[in-house]
């Protein structure tokens, strides 16, 4: 729905305005993001679990982290690591963010091309987790 879209926004949007406000004059290196979306994302969590629930709010949040990152492309080597919370914390199933990341795009955009780049080795140990388990 479109409420797991913004939901999904609103705390990267969050880590982001923090990390404007924060003085520092430009933004954060991958790892000074990263800390922030982290704190983010647990004080977000019960909201969060409240909208991501389905295979399609699911599939709705991976859209909504997608597209964040293709927007503001400098916080896009922080998505396996965001994926990989959201996969640990049950709110994304391997089989959803599988699905997303084999999903085509039919405007054959670049930024689609990026972010799967970005997060293959994730879904890739995802892939040959499930075929473990198999």
């Amino acid at each position: 729905t479109t409420y797991t879209l913004i939901v999904s926004r609103v705390v990267l949007d969050d880590a982001s305005a923090v990390a404007d406000q924060g003085g520092s004059g430009g933004a954060l290196s991958t790892p000074e993001y990263n800390a922030r979306v982290k704190k983010c994302l647990v004080q977000f969590r019960p909201l969060l679990r409240n909208y991501v629930k389905d295979t399609e709010s699911m599939l709705d949040c991976l859209a909504g982290l997608e597209e964040f990152v293709s927007t503001y492309d400098r916080y896009l080597p922080s998505l396996a690591g965001i994926l990989n919370w959201f996969y640990d914390e049950e709110l994304l199933s391997e089989d959803a963010i599988i699905h997303w990341f084999e999903k085509e795009d039919p405007s054959g955009a670049e930024a689609h091309t990026t972010v799967r780049k970005a997060v293959a080795k994730f879904v890739k140990w995802l892939q040959e987790a499930e075929e473990e388990s198999d």
